[in-house]
């Protein structure tokens, strides 16, 4: 075995970015050390906008308090740097990279580090040389080395400048010449070539221009700026960019604003008096919406935003201790919501309001760089509008044509047509008829039930019909509906009526679903919503026949739908798939069972247990979640340590499912004997054992290493012995460790499923060749590849689960070629689209180490490059303890895409529309 020392990858990454940024020249451009005349002029023309002094600041590091956090990683604290401009025991003031002053209020100590508020004074040559390292390293030409760097994190031209400018005020004219040349370099680049070019002043001044405004627009969900503090910040952006393009806007602002707080002045008379006539009530909270605040997305509905309660609150101290509902109450557009139909004609007359509210529009989740905007007092109405009418206008003519045919039909008959007609906003109009005319509601939405042709708007008001009384019958026949999801839904309404009907029906339905069969390879995500539907209804039934029902033909399903079974049983509607999956504490009944039921979720779980080692996409196996179970609930029963060791477990599992089958006059199943290895005893092993221990020079030591290879895994308990003899820093130590790992890969079997389509010849031949020797990534991936080319007939991809149940069992290789699954009802047609999606997972120890995902053209699939990752993992997993249980599956299966499926669903529907015109 031989050994070599590599460059760390940083190493490798920074000799290659210094020989294509020596051979681009850009050490020339950017290694610049004397300011230009054109520089020194920015500089005084950056003067006049009078912006803060930066000389002598002390230059700072701020945490903000302000956290974020990735999924279950520990959340961290945001951080800004900037110029201290003065601090009292209390706060301090900050003015940023981006011109932005912001006061901070200091946090006490033992804060949470991600909660700290504080700052901390860092050099100002120091930082600036991480920021010219950074761009260095990023400036380089198009290539390969590119992509190992993401961009810097001060890129912006206003900011590279405000540092440059901080560092010339500061006597570093060296670091603001080089900072100067990258702002110069970024300005250039960002622009459009296809644009002609300007000045860097210009673009300089843009930037400056666009990051003020996007502040002036937030300083209105700011509660601490009063109107009278915007408007002065308007004057100076006034005052600073007289030129700029957006000029206009800026007095439209100055000019509304100026408005306002006349108008503020001159109602805070009213204030303290109660409103003569509930429409003077409207028209006070129509002048109330300016002070209307919240925060939203573009593309997401206000209306969302404001009955969801988020930032939504009417914003005075005296409402802190108030309860979330009770301020809600107190929101102006909730309450002018509430007003209903009193409230649309003075709505209506507001939507040309252009005054401001307090509500942010920032851009879109997917365009989040693109500019805020406030929203004004008419378009708040429009939203408010919406939500009265349980619709969305695109336009003011819309509302005035709504509004104009409930005064002639009046709102009742305006409501009952649009149910019966079967529109958009059926389902909404239908809510308010149900509670507000409860006793006319059942006949109107029978009506609209049958003259709906959208299948989620019937759904809907079933559901709406399953709240009124006599709706039995109606839910009733339903039960017979075209559409499964209809039949689920009625189902779920008439179980308050006529639960036994309602259950033997959804028994039905789950044995034809489970006759039919299911994709075997279905994910988590991908569970139809029906099956889940018709499981959570089972699952949540107090009756032994309904949990029966989900353990008929248990071990035909797939293991996901097998898991979210489990899911149910368990805790229904409260856990998820996942958190059972990588649970070591098992969950607490929280549903009450007869004893008839609980017998029969014990069956269902037994023959969860009985899946062994299926695990889906979990680190955690199914007949073990399954075992801790029974083992947590039936105490005097079973008996399961999820903690244990795969043998200890397997041996619990085993012995767990046999008092059950015991009990119920069952025959046993064999006892667990774990696969082992022949140990291999000879004179020749411990003598070249001894001579690696006591070889006296490397070379000596890989020699007898490799004769020691050469014996196979039969030598390999005697290894594991030795190495626990040396001490870790023994020269020996490593080598052994090395090998151990080597001779504890070692497939020992292979095995082909007995549900696998039969491989050809060729494959076969390359797959055994796999035996008694340590497994190979690049072997593993020849062998995906090879299927790429040629997928056997019958076949839609292969799956592969390479396994080492204890240390000396070696590794055991289970080959299948998955049948080709045909969805119900739809024909197999040609697509060139169709790709090779891939799933799979690398658990050791009950900890899933490395997932994979997603899909690749079937191109990309003949390349072994495209399985670069899978081979890195396993390579690492493999070279690692020997000792560790371990579990790689790799599944590639080729599939339609999405677009294929919705084009499929479409004749189907198309096919039975005609058959029933």
């Amino acid at each position: 075995m031989t050994s070599t020392v590599r460059p760390a990858r940083a190493q490798i990454v920074l000799i290659l970015q210094m020989a294509f940024c020596i051979g681009a020249g850009i050490f020339n451009s950017t290694a610049v050390s004397q300011l230009t005349d054109e520089d020194k002029s920015n500089f005084n023309w950056f003067d006049q906008l009078d912006y803060a002094n930066f000389e002598k600041r002390p230059f700072v590091k701020v945490s903000t308090g302000l956290w974020t956090q990735i999924e279950k990683h520990r959340p961290k604290n945001t951080f800004v740097h900037g110029f201290l401009l003065n601090e009292t025991e209390k706060n301090f003031t900050v003015i940023t990279l981006k011109l932005d002053k912001r006061t901070f209020v200091k946090t006490p100590a033992k804060t949470p580090a991600h909660l700290v508020v504080k700052f901390e004074k860092t050099g100002l040559a120091e930082f600036t040389k991480v920021v010219f390292d950074q761009h260095l390293a990023y400036e380089m030409p198009t290539g390969p080395l590119l992509a190992l760097q993401p961009p810097p994190p001060i890129n912006d031209v206003d900011q590279l400048f405000v540092l440059a400018k901080a560092c010339f005020e500061n006597r570093k004219t060296k670091e603001a010449a080089r900072l100067i040349a990258i702002a110069k370099t970024v300005a250039s680049r960002s622009r459009d070539a296809s644009l002609p070019k300007i000045s860097f002043q210009k673009s300089l001044s843009a930037e400056l221009e666009n990051s003020m405004r996007a502040r002036l627009v937030r300083y209105f969900g700011d509660r601490s700026k009063s109107r009278r503090k915007i408007l002065r910040e308007f004057k100076i952006f006034q005052i600073r960019f007289a030129e700029s393009t957006h000029i206009k806007w800026v007095k439209e602002m100055v000019a509304i604003l100026t408005k306002m707080i006349e108008e503020d002045a001159t109602h805070k008379k009213l204030e303290g008096q109660k409103p003569k006539s509930a429409q003077a009530r409207i028209a006070e909270l129509i002048f109330q919406l300016r002070d209307q605040g919240g925060t939203l997305w573009r593309g997401k509905y206000f209306a969302d935003l404001i009955w969801n309660g988020t930032d939504g609150e009417p914003l005075h101290e005296s409402n802190e201790k108030k309860s979330k509902n009770e301020k809600l109450a107190l929101v102006p557009a909730i309450q002018l919501a509430q007003a209903g139909f009193h409230a649309v004609p003075q709505l209506i007359k507001a939507l040309d309001d252009k005054r401001l509210t307090r509500i942010i529009v920032v851009g879109h989740p997917y365009m989040p760089d693109s500019p805020p905007r406030v929203l004004s007092v008419g378009q708040c109405a429009r939203r408010i509008l919406d939500k009265i009418a349980g619709r969305y206008f695109t336009n003011q003519a819309e509302i005035k044509a709504w509004w104009k045919e409930i005064q002639a039909k009046g709102e009742k008959q305006f409501m009952i047509d649009a149910i019966i007609n079967g529109d958009d906003y059926a389902v909404n109009y239908a809510k308010r008829l149900v509670k507000e005319y409860p006793d006319e509601a059942l006949k109107v939405i029978i009506k609209g039930f049958h003259s709906s042709q959208s299948t989620w708007i019937s759904e809907q008001l079933i559901e709406l019909a399953g709240k009124l009384d006599n709706a039995a019958p109606f839910l009733k026949k339903q039960l017979n509906a075209r559409h499964l999801s209809t039949r689920i839904v009625a189902a779920h309404q008439l179980d308050r009526w006529n639960p036994q009907t309602a259950l033997n029906a959804m028994i039905e339905e789950w044995k034809k679903i489970v006759s039919r069969g299911m994709n075997p390879h279905v994910s988590q995500f991908s569970i139809p919503d029906d099956v889940k539907s018709i499981i959570e209804f089972l699952a949540i039934h107090n009756n032994p026949k309904a949990i029966e029902a989900l353990g008929h033909r248990f071990s035909e399903l797939p293991i996901h739908v097998r898991m979210y079974i489990v899911v149910n049983l368990i805790n229904p509607n409260s856990l998820t798939s996942t958190e059972i999956g990588e649970m070591f504490d098992v969950p607490e009944q929280t549903v009450k069972r007869s004893p008839k039921t609980q017998k029969a979720i014990e069956t269902v779980l037994v023959r969860a247990m009985e899946c062994g080692s299926q695990r889906g996409d979990f680190p955690l196996r199914l007949g073990d979640i399954s075992a801790a179970i029974l083992a947590g609930w039936f105490p005097e029963k079973y008996e399961f340590d999820l903690k244990g060791n795969f043998e200890k477990r397997e041996k619990q599992r085993i012995v767990a499912i046999n008092k059950w089958r015991s009990k119920n006059r069952l025959p046993k199943l064999a006892e667990f004997k774990p696969r082992k290895i022949t140990r291999l005893r000879s004179a020749k092993t411990s003598a070249l054992l001894q001579a690696i221990v006591s070889a006296k020079n490397d070379r000596e030591r890989q020699s007898d290493t490799i004769e020691l290879e050469k014996l196979g895994i039969g030598a390999l308990p005697a290894v594991l012995e030795t190495i626990k003899t040396l001490d870790g820093k023994h020269p020996a130590h490593q080598d052994l460790k090395q090998l151990a790992s080597q001779l504890a890969s070692t497939v020992t079997s292979i095995k082909f499923a007995k549900d696998s389509v039969p491989l050809d010849a060729k494959l076969k031949k390359q797959v055994l060749k796999c035996q008694d020797r340590p497994l190979q990534a690049k072997e593993w991936i020849a062998i995906l590849v090879e299927i790429t080319k040629q997928l056997p007939a019958g076949a839609s991809g292969i799956k592969m689960i390479a396994t080492r149940e204890t240390p000396e069992s070696g590794i055991e290789l289970t080959v299948m070629l998955t049948k080709n699954f045909v969805r119900p009802e739809r024909a197999e047609v040609p697509n060139p689209d169709a790709m090779w999606a891939i799933s799979g997972y690398i658990c050791v120890d009950q900890k899933i180490v490395d997932g994979f995902g997603g899909a690749i053209s079937l191109e990309m699939a003949e390349e072994p490059r495209s399985f670069a990752k899978l081979e890195k993992s396993l390579k690492k997993t493999l070279d690692k303890n020997p000792t560790q249980h371990i579990e790689a599956s790799y599944l590639l299966i080729k599939q339609q895409p999405a677009s294929y499926w919705i084009l499929q669903d479409y004749l189907l529907f198309k096919k039975h529309l005609d058959k029933f015109r």
